[in-house]
């Protein structure tokens, strides 16, 4: 691209992975960029939990970062790691089976039996691959915002729910742009966030209507002809289907022993867990004021799609989610804890777990998809502007997909000013 006279107005919608990788690309090509977020800060699942009352903190979305095979996306994490952004964690990692038979990775491989579990998350690829993991300093929650700060000028509003994008008419012969609506955090009044040349939607649910996050794409000032593009982006979204799961954070008093025999497992294809971590052994991370261990545990979608809903089912899978309301997360804590309290005293020889001095639970309901669209991103010109879906719902779960689809969104703008 001819970076020098670019100064088009892009708007990024979802500040996770996807859309920090998207925003740094079109910044660094001269594109003036806003991000927008629902979150009170960026980050997506990439983020973390720090409980307010004892200061502890959990890495309850992204876990670890993998040594890319891509070429693009491993730059990108090279980078990351000089600018002391990530550092690598030489953590001991393997599979953990339903019976509690830990493999470690160096003697996990492709005809393993416990190579085969594909809960669709970032996990699996501890399964097979002994290159180097990393961990963000001091937490996976600050990776995004970090990424942001060492891009050219980003624009960032966090709590800012983006509710409806209007496709305007250019006037005296200028391309058409989008103008942006939105919702302020603790606000019901719907507020003009601004025109662009360029949207970037980085959550599926955006094109998905009735769905948190959807937003309307109004091009009611242009030719009808312009719609089926559109049309046919959306569309491509009907068939996903949400792979649910449930974040289980624990602290524990120190012990005289480790906590468990390896530092994080990814969950064998017969395991109600996906994955778990003891959190405090990840680098530069706190044990909070009273000095407790800190170990996550997520479940299989499998398991989770059994807690979605309240009452007997079946229950239709598309079905809008019950509200993640405290009530509700302690009305599932019981029987999440209990799943892992029995694969983990397996793990420990017959041992259970001690009682813990801190438990918390957080639902990933609609944030991992299958399957992939098996494209890098979706693009449409409409009349002089664009618009991109983006996120690794479009090439599969993964950080590494994450950063490829953000870059492949920004390429597509970018080739289109």
């Amino acid at each position: 691209f001819d970076m020098g006279q670019i100064m088009a107005q892009v708007a990024i919608v979802g500040g996770g992975i996807t859309g920090a990788a998207a925003a740094c690309r079109l910044a660094r090509a001269g594109c003036s960029v806003a991000v927008f977020d629902m979150g009170r800060t960026v980050g997506g699942r990439a983020s973390s939990r720090i409980d307010r009352a004892t200061g502890l903190q959990f890495d309850h979305g992204l876990q670890v970062i993998p040594t890319p095979s891509n070429p693009q996306a491993a730059e990108v994490v090279r980078e990351w790691q000089a600018q002391g952004i990530i550092t690598q964690w030489q953590g001991r990692t393997g599979v953990l089976d339903a019976a509690g038979q830990f493999t470690p990775t160096s003697q996990v491989g492709s005809s393993s039996p416990n190579s085969a579990q594909q809960h669709g998350t970032f996990f699996s690829t501890l399964l097979t691959s002994q290159a180097p993991l990393y961990v963000a300093v001091p937490s996976n929650g600050t990776l995004v915002s970090q990424y942001l700060a060492s891009c050219p000028a980003i624009k960032v509003h966090s709590s800012m729910r983006v509710t409806r994008a209007v496709l305007s008419s250019g006037q005296q012969g200028q391309a058409a742009a989008w103008q942006l609506h939105g919702v302020a955090g603790g606000s019901k009044a719907e507020e003009v966030l601004g025109s662009y040349k360029a949207v970037v939607l980085t959550d599926h649910l955006a094109g998905m209507p009735g769905r948190p996050g959807h937003v309307a794409l109004d091009t009611a000032q242009l030719p009808s002809a312009h719609q089926p593009a559109l049309d046919s982006l959306t569309s491509q979204l009907a068939n996903l289907q949400r792979t649910p799961q449930f974040c289980l954070m624990l602290g524990f008093e120190q012990q005289g022993e480790p906590l468990l025999p390896f530092d994080a497992a990814a969950g064998a294809a017969d395991s109600d867990l996906a994955w778990v971590c003891v959190d405090s052994a990840k680098p530069g991370r706190t044990t909070g004021s009273a000095g407790l261990q800190t170990l996550v545990a997520i479940t299989s979608p499998t398991f989770a799609s059994g807690l979605l809903f309240d009452g007997p089912g079946p229950h239709d899978a598309a079905a809008p989610l019950p509200p993640q309301t405290p009530e509700y997360l302690a009305s599932r804590m019981q029987a999440v804890w209990g799943m892992v309290q029995a694969q983990l005293t397996a793990a420990r020889g017959g041992k259970p777990l001690p009682t813990p001095k801190h438990m918390a639970l957080h639902r990933w309901g609609s944030a991992f998809t299958t399957p992939s669209l098996g494209v890098p991103c979706l693009h449409a010109a409409v009349g002089g502007s664009s618009i991109t879906l983006a996120g690794d719902f479009c090439l599969g779960a993964g950080i590494e997909n994450a950063l490829l689809s953000g870059m492949s969104a920004a390429d597509r703008v970018l080739a289109g000013l």
